[in-house]
């Protein structure tokens, strides 16, 4: 079945969103970045790296989303494993032969594994998540549309609004989180939104407008609260975290929006949207990729005084996402094609 190229447009979008956000947290920038605004591009870079974590939360609502009425196949979630394992071992060896990575136990482990870390790894809780799928689905299918919503109201009264209270403790990992969301863009496909002012705000252009508007205009309060002393809560307090109230509410009304575009067929978009998870993989693969990336070539915080950061920054994370997206194109065509489909097929016809 041919791919809707909006939705396709939506994860480049969230793609280049992702890595703005890691161009801040991974370069060093961060430690650098004052709240209190000392430098004229803090306020640009506060906002340049706030997409992260909604980012991540609009991947896991397009497979909710997509995958709640489709069937599981150990093939896809086979192929979602190699091409990560593919990854880690492939730059880690080039790392080794570079003189930046060392053989250990620890390392090894780390790379042979697919799963390493369930708190705040992607990868780690987008694979559990993966495998509960079918049992999701279940319950999905078997559901009322009144204990749908119920479910979804308790998840985010209390891993959203009730882990906002200070001294409240709500520990959870990412595989329970994108669960939540996957069954939230479960719901969207099943069900369209009729209250008024919920359809106004999370299914409509101007909606989108504005949830986008008071997401930023967060991230400037806190900044001018911090600066008159009001408040020493982090400048991203809202959108910080995947759970944050913020974070749900612009990943739904931005998942909305490209969702009702209304696109024709574009064999580019598609062709690029491809390489998206390929292009996450590659320039998060390791500590390593992250010191030699944003340290050693791009050289981000030498630039931070500069007043063409903004325009670095944007130059950056474009080049960042066409060299990415040009190595896994040449891993789609010359491996994954050739050979892993090969495999299927022989396995299929044995």
């Amino acid at each position: 079945m041919q791919r809707q190229s909006n939705n396709e447009l939506f994860r480049i979008v969230l793609m280049l969103g992702i890595i703005a956000h890691h161009f801040v947290v991974n370069s060093g920038l961060l430690g650098m970045m004052s709240p209190t605004l000392e430098h004229g591009n803090d306020v640009y870079l506060w906002l340049f790296g706030m997409w992260g974590k909604i980012g991540i939360n609009c991947f896991v609502l397009i497979t909710g989303y997509f995958m709640c009425s489709s069937s599981f196949t150990w093939k896809k979630f086979i192929k979602l494993v190699c091409e990560i394992e593919f990854y880690k071992i492939l730059i880690y060896l080039g790392f080794i032969l570079g003189g930046r990575e060392n053989i250990s136990g620890t390392r090894l482990f780390q790379l042979l594994s697919p799963v390493t870390d369930l708190t705040t790894e992607f990868i780690s809780g987008y694979l559990v998540m993966f495998l509960l799928v079918p049992f999701m689905n279940v319950l999905i299918q078997n559901m009322s549309k009144y204990q749908h919503l119920s479910l979804i109201a308790l998840s985010l009264l209390f891993f959203t609004i009730w882990d906002q209270f200070p001294s409240v403790v709500i520990p959870m990992g990412y595989p329970i989180w994108f669960c939540v969301i996957y069954i939230i863009g479960a719901y969207l496909r099943k069900y369209p939104i009729q209250n008024n002012l919920a359809h106004f705000f999370l299914d409509s252009p101007i909606g989108a407008l504005i949830i986008l508007v008071i997401a930023m205009g967060s991230v400037i309060i806190m900044l001018y609260f911090r600066q008159i002393g009001i408040t020493s809560w982090w400048p991203h307090k809202w959108i910080s975290d995947s759970n944050a109230p913020l974070a749900v509410l612009t990943s739904i009304a931005l998942f909305n929006f490209f969702r009702r575009l209304n696109m024709k067929p574009n064999k580019w978009i598609n062709t690029i949207s491809a390489s998206t998870f390929g292009v996450f993989l590659i320039h998060t693969s390791s500590d390593a990729m992250r010191l030699f990336l944003w340290g050693d070539v791009c050289k981000c915080t030498e630039w931070y005084y500069s007043p063409w950061l903004p325009l670095y920054a944007i130059i950056v994370v474009c080049g960042v996402y066409i060299t990415c997206t040009f190595i896994d194109q040449l891993r789609i065509r010359c491996i994954e094609k050739p050979f892993f489909e090969k495999l299927f097929s022989q396995y299929v016809n044995n």
